[in-house]
């Protein structure tokens, strides 16, 4: 049963997505099938688990155009962890085409091969229709100026002496300064307040508006305002006619916190399951374990000398059990236990058994309930051989107590 902790947990990652329009996604690329956030569902326009999410699902959403550039970006961070990072456009459920930010990281298994990737997907459907918008606008100066000054992005200009002489209404707005302040002072080139950092800003300025360096990749910087607020802004900056450089600033706090929780919360999760002295492993479809917490890992390093059914990661558990099948009839049983819950027969199975593997003899209590959405399944081990010592040396006592009444 979850603890009430627990569930607050989840709420409140569930509601910090839901604000800041970031979804989270799990493929399991062992057995092919994929978890995906409550917000996730939203991104593509479905009601949270209305449909089951898979791979080949995203893959058919995305825009033709962008297909072949995606696919490569997969497959090249499963070949080499070339890092996922990218912009493309999909169809949603109701036919809408939305712009989203996807970003994702690879786990390996012992030998290194991908058995698992995570990531996070934001829509930036809004930030795409406005820098088009600022395209159009350039032809039509009443509607280029109505457009400055509703945007909702932060929008600065500086020449080529690395002065900003322009700043958005948005930007006084959101951060409490006037734009003679801002002016002023360089405010968005002075991010630290410190000489170095107007010095390497003003000499980047000048450089890219010279044509000496190439304009950098989308950045972050963190701003602080009048109410000594954090903000953290993602700039992307580009070359106007007149050698004036543009910075098109989204402000991403909201997602920075969002990400900021949900590796809190695997990092909980984690630091859960590894302090857990119960042993739990996770298994494909195919029996193979890809995933342990530390206690399954120290017994099965402290019983790698012996012949035994414990697999480490990498290893197919089910051909471990079958291999003691003809020497330890008691196998049976769980084998056949385990295949019934991973064919979604029963919702769940358990069996105590006794362990002759490592230091002395061990009773364990094995348990098996299903994970994901294919045929996996999460098995856990729990050393329960103090209750069966206890529970024997009570009976003992019963018996020698009823042998002295009698």
């Amino acid at each position: 049963m979850k603890s009430q902790s627990t569930e607050q947990m989840i709420e409140f990652l569930k509601r910090a997505q839901r604000i800041a329009e970031i979804g989270s996604w799990d493929w399991n690329i062992v057995d092919n099938t994929e978890h995906w956030s409550d917000e996730q569902f939203r991104i593509f326009g479905y009601e949270p688990l209305s449909v089951k999410p898979t791979h080949q699902l995203f893959i058919d959403s995305i825009h033709k155009d962008d297909k072949v550039r995606v696919v490569k970006a997969i497959d090249d961070i499963l070949s080499d962890d070339t890092p996922f990072d990218l912009e493309l456009r999909i169809h949603c459920n109701e036919g809408q085409l939305k712009w989203i930010h996807s970003q994702g990281s690879v786990y390996r298994d012992d030998k290194g091969d991908p058995i698992r990737m995570l990531g996070t997907m934001q829509d930036i459907t809004t930030r795409k229709i406005t820098a088009s918008q600022l395209s159009e606008s350039d032809q039509n100066p009443e509607l280029s100026d109505t457009i400055l000054k509703n945007i909702g992005n932060f929008i600065l200009a500086a020449n080529s002496k690395g002065d900003i002489f322009y700043v958005s209404n948005s930007i006084s707005e959101k951060l409490g300064f006037t734009q003679e302040e801002i002016l002023d002072n360089n405010l968005f080139i002075n991010t630290d307040r410190t000489s170095r950092e107007i010095l390497e800003k003003r000499t980047y300025i000048k450089n890219v508006i010279k044509g000496r360096v190439l304009i950098v990749e989308p950045y972050e910087s963190w701003i602080t305002d009048k109410n000594d607020q954090e903000h953290c802004i993602l700039w992307r900056d580009t070359i106007a006619p007149g050698k004036v450089l543009i910075s098109i600033g989204t402000d991403i706090t909201e997602r920075k916190e969002a990400e900021k929780i949900i590796k809190e919360s695997e990092q909980l999760k984690n630091g859960v399951l590894s302090s857990l002295s119960t042993h739990i492993g996770v298994l494909d479809s195919d029996g193979v374990v890809f995933a342990t917490n530390e206690a399954w890992d120290r017994y099965s390093e402290t019983i790698k000398q012996n012949k035994t059914t414990r697999p480490k990661k990498g290893e197919n558990y089910l051909l471990k059990i079958k291999a003691s099948m003809e020497t330890d009839k008691s196998s049976i049983p769980i084998y056949n236990g385990i295949i019934t819950v991973m064919e979604r027969k029963e919702k769940y199975f358990y069996a105590d058994y006794q362990s002759s593997e490592g230091q002395g003899e061990k009773w364990f209590t094995l348990r098996v309930t299903p994970f994901g959405n294919g045929t996996g399944v999460v098995i856990t081990h729990t050393d329960i051989t103090d209750r069966v010592t206890a529970n024997s040396a009570l009976k003992a006592s019963e018996q020698k107590f009823r042998q002295k009444s009698k």
